[in-house]
């Protein structure tokens, strides 16, 4: 599953940008972009709560109320929030509301795929294959319909269509392998999943703010979509290459969650336990960059022939911007890892918030001065902050339990 969202659009995009021109490309990451806000309020943090309701589910009728109450919280959401959405965009243009309309087939299709009910179940190979076939069919349609910058509005269209039809036979299947049972919706019941899930919440639109917004922020404030265009590319490049490692950390998540299991608080002895399960992932990573960067630059000449100059540009940007998964992989560990184990998960809502509001800030500022240059450097400053923050609260001896 990871390798498909991760490295299909490291095909798919730079082959958009070459394709459909700066000025289009643009537009499309800016809408996409728009849309995953959808999708991070669509999420709100049920993921967690959910898979935490089932493990002491006692029964099938108990497993469909958690299913069926989190599949209508979330489309009351998307449905509450799609109208409210639209007159909020006018600062951009027509096309790039227009193509924002039709990313919104994205957070649907997470809606419906209900990728915590696998988890639950420890069972992920057909939601894996479904995952995998769409992206990859979405990869395919892409290269043989998109021939230049009038096939933009397919795009979107393509890529979320493939992904719903995805989403939705991996539905299906849920309900009726595990033989789950159609619930009506109960507004008890959704209201508890709201409030369970806010400190999720704020944590998920939080790190929003300091990831995934600076290609908006840039395109208000430094309106040259070749700045855009490489700028939002080399951010794909990087998380791409982020969505690689995510499995490694999650394979050592459960590990670490183990080790903890003498700790109730953070402390220098817990701090030791998580790095423990991190260096290792830091090692990997280290391997990966040092060939990564020697493959660019011998073959400097070979790539450019075999994407584009534009694609280059962007590959050669993301590599400093890469430094941020040094950070990251931390951040994980000792946060959402050690933090949110230990007790601790209101304070990593608060930091991530205070870190968020301080990328707009200094993105507002740094990309209206210095452009893509400025946003890149917020989204590497920012996740700092936030590495200094999740250290503070370990710093206080805590008696090992």
């Amino acid at each position: 599953m990871q390798g498909a969202n991760a490295l299909i659009p490291l095909f798919v995009f730079p082959y958009l940008l070459t394709t459909l021109g700066a000025e289009s490309f643009s537009q499309l990451v800016i809408s996409e972009t728009l849309s995953i806000i959808i999708l991070a309020f669509v999420l709100f943090g049920f993921d967690i709560i959910s898979v935490k309701k089932l493990t002491n589910a006692t029964s099938v009728s108990e497993e469909s109320d958690i299913f069926f109450s989190v599949l209508y919280s979330r489309l009351a959401i998307f449905l509450l929030l799609l109208p409210v959405s639209v007159p909020v965009l006018i600062i951009f243009d027509w096309k790039v509301l227009q193509l924002y309309l039709l990313w919104i087939l994205v957070p649907l299709g997470h809606i419906l795929q209900s990728a915590y009910f696998y988890l639950y179940k420890q069972s992920n190979f057909i939601l894996a294959i479904t995952t995998l076939c769409s992206r990859i069919a979405g990869l395919i349609l892409v290269l043989y319909l998109i021939k230049g910058p009038g096939d933009v509005f397919n795009v979107p269209l393509i890529l979320g269509g493939t992904y719903i039809v995805g989403s939705l036979l991996s539905f299906i299947f849920a309900i009726s392998y595990w033989q789950l049972e159609i619930k009506l919706p109960v507004f008890k019941k959704i209201w508890s999943d709201f409030y369970e899930g806010t400190s999720y919440f704020i944590s998920n639109v939080s790190v929003l703010l300091y990831r995934d917004l600076n290609v908006l922020i840039l395109s208000l404030v430094f309106k040259d979509p070749n700045a855009i265009s490489i700028y939002a590319l080399a951010e794909k490049i990087v998380k791409s290459a982020q969505a690689v490692f995510r499995p490694i950390s999650q394979f050592y998540f459960p590990k670490t969650v183990v080790a903890l299991r003498g700790y109730t608080l953070p402390s220098p002895g817990s701090l030791k336990v998580v790095w423990m399960f991190t260096y290792k992932q830091l090692v990997l990573f280290s391997l990966f960059f040092i060939v990564g960067m020697f493959a660019i630059f011998s073959f400097e000449k070979e790539i450019i022939s075999l994407v584009s100059l534009p694609v280059f540009e962007a590959l050669v940007f993301s590599m400093p911007m890469m430094l941020v998964i040094y950070i990251a992989i931390p951040n994980y560990m000792l946060g959402m890892v050690g933090l949110n184990n230990l007790g601790c998960e209101r304070y990593l809502a608060k930091v991530i918030l205070m870190t968020g509001a301080f990328n707009i800030f200094s993105c507002f500022l740094l990309a209206k001065m210095i452009g893509a240059l400025g946003a890149a450097i917020c989204f590497v400053i920012s996740e700092f902050l936030l590495l200094v923050l999740i250290l503070k609260k370990y710093k206080y001896t805590v008696n090992h339990v």
